[in-house]
């Protein structure tokens, strides 16, 4: 499987179980309490378009980020393709801009 995220910092591309395992331990680290909302799904000819919405504080590093205890929102698309039943590409479109125009520090 490969997964391509070009809105991150800069483009990234995730090929293989070890590398997307990896991408995703480094941004789940940052967000342990990390929730995905999904939003609209519509089914294509060989895979699928969702958008969703992450939420969650961000108490580590990822990417240019230090963790500040913050809230944070962050939507996005994946687009995603099937081959015999198995998902084999994921390409996520986010605007990180957006998750720090959405950032609230921590209440109480």
């Amino acid at each position: 499987m490969v997964a391509n995220d070009p809105a991150l910092h800069s483009p990234e591309r995730f090929e293989g179980a070890e590398e997307i395992e990896e991408g995703v331990t480094v941004f789940m680290d940052a967000v342990p309490d990390l929730v995905v909302e999904p939003g609209a799904y519509a089914e294509t000819g060989d895979g699928a378009i969702l958008e969703w919405t992450c939420r969650g504080h961000d108490t580590g590093a990822w990417g240019d980020w230090t963790g500040r205890g913050e809230e944070l929102e962050l939507p996005g698309v994946s687009i995603v393709r099937l081959s015999d039943g198995r998902l084999v590409e994921e390409r996520m479109y986010l605007d990180p801009n957006m998750t720090t125009r959405n950032r609230r520090p921590p209440q109480g």
